[in-house]
């Protein structure tokens, strides 16, 4: 007698198809089971129809943060939100300007405790480092023991005293390939973003529909091929997020090829909206960073990700809200960065990529959850519906259709980059360590379900590219 069956579905790892039911005894996965065999539990959920997807795993997430902006995502929200998109698992960060100062660990248990008690899916952290003294240095450590081993740097934002200069980068390179840890970069030139930007200024170049000239794609290649250098002369893995610009797709593909430990990650709205919608009225939405680039930009990132060389799809979610993005539409720099996307990262994979360009779903499994396990240290316990793995699992249902507004979504914005898009193929349960989160449109979970999640990342992922 098993405690949840899940039966007539078709199961998908980031290998196969296959059809299976899936069988949950308390929070673990307990076997797959031919779907013939007979069995019993104490509630059977009928999948016939729909694919079995290993919960989604998103990590790049800011929840409940101060960044140039408030965040309405709180952990609840944020994680509620994350559920209805079929995500089981988010990976948030120490950064928030309200907690600098003190030690690394103080800023860790500062930021879990945010989300103890509050999270409905369970949660895990990178580590800010902003500068490279010998204390920061000696520190990282105690926060790989305590079980966060990824570490977020940033090569631009110096005017909010986040911006870490080469020598910094390359001694924490260092010193993660002896701890077993990742560096998880922001790679932007910072003195050529800064120079852009007063040449855009100057000229009385402000609006929105100028930004884009601000970081233009340069800024974006020339930092990623140097940190990908330093990386390579530090003999350390290296994790570079949200990118958006081709020829730092380009720059990936070399440093794989070549053997190098380096993961790529983009996000749905570098994949699917472009330097357009700046010019729109309410182009101050869009003000992100690294900004939104060409179509040209958008297929070599769809090329990356169906050829292997981008590893990940994550959200980079931060709920900036209208009132604070507003604040933009006369100077992009008084416009609170970032994009609100948690909820819709999987069904947009799904509908725009499995749908409209024959992406495999194998491979969204792959680049929206096994991925992510591997390369931060969840896997086998996340990432695959396999005996002993956590049962985070979602149903998605390929012909179920949705509008996409402020109104149908639940993210805390009065805004959505893709209001009016129809999305085909959605989650319509979602499961987090055997407990039925959201079901039929309805969230029916628990907040303080959701639990820190303790990480070590396998030796293997730090010397080979997967």
């Amino acid at each position: 007698m098993f405690d949840l069956l899940i039966r007539n579905g078709k199961v998908v790892s980031s290998e196969a198809v296959i059809e299976a039911d899936v069988a949950v005894e308390g929070e673990r996965v307990a076997g797959l089971l031919k779907a013939t065999a007979p069995a019993a539990a104490r509630r059977v959920i009928d999948a016939t129809d729909l694919y079995v997807v290993p919960g989604g795993i998103d990590a790049h997430v800011h929840f409940d943060m101060e960044f140039l902006g408030r965040s309405k995502h709180t952990f609840e929200s944020g994680t509620i939100a994350a559920a209805f998109g079929g995500t089981t698992t988010v990976i948030d960060f120490t950064i928030d300007l309200s907690m600098q100062g003190g030690s690394l660990i103080d800023t860790v248990e500062r930021r879990r405790a945010k989300a103890e008690g509050k999270a409905v899916i369970d949660f895990a952290f990178h580590c800010l480092i902003n500068n490279g003294a010998d204390a920061t240095l000696a520190e990282i450590e105690k926060v790989v023991a305590y079980g966060i081993p990824s570490f977020k740097l940033f090569t631009v934002y110096r005017e909010a005293n986040l911006y870490v200069n080469d020598a910094t980068l390359y001694n924490v390179m260092e010193r993660l390939r002896d701890l077993g840890g990742i560096a998880a970069v922001h790679t932007e030139n910072a003195d050529l973003v800064e120079h852009c930007t007063a040449r855009l200024l100057a000229a009385g170049k402000s609006t929105p529909q100028h930004y884009p000239r601000s970081r233009p794609p340069f800024t974006e290649v020339e930092c990623i091929r140097r940190v990908i250098f330093l990386a390579r002369a530090a003999r350390a893995a290296l994790y570079v997020v949200h990118i958006a610009a081709a020829g730092a797709v380009e720059a990936v593909r070399k440093a794989r090829a070549n053997g190098q430990p380096v993961y790529g990650e983009t996000c749905p709205h570098y994949l699917l909206l472009t330097e357009s919608m700046y010019a729109r009225p309410d182009g101050y939405n869009f003000v992100m960073s690294p900004p939104l680039r060409s179509q040209v930009d958008n297929e070599a990132l769809w090329s990356g990700l169906a050829g292997g060389w981008l590893s990940t799809v994550s959200s980079d979610d931060n709920s900036i809200d209208v009132e604070d993005k507003r604040a933009g539409a006369e100077s992009f720099q008084r416009a609170s960065p970032g994009c609100v996307d948690v909820e819709t990262r999987i069904p947009l994979l799904f509908s725009e990529g499995v749908l409209k360009r024959q992406l495999p779903i194998t491979r969204l499994v792959e680049v929206a959850s096994t991925n992510p396990a591997r390369i931060f240290g969840l896997y086998p316990r996340k990432g695959v519906i396999a005996p002993g793995s956590d049962a985070d699992i979602v149903l998605i249902d390929p012909k179920a259709r949705l509008r996409a507004s402020p109104q149908s979504l639940h993210m805390q914005v009065h805004y959505s980059p893709y209001e009016g898009w129809d999305i085909v193929g959605l989650p319509v349960t979602t499961i987090s360590k055997g407990m039925v989160a959201v079901e039929n449109g309805t969230f029916v979970g628990r907040p303080g379900h959701g639990a820190f999640l303790k990480r070590s990342i396998a030796p293997a992922m730090l010397k080979d590219p997967l």
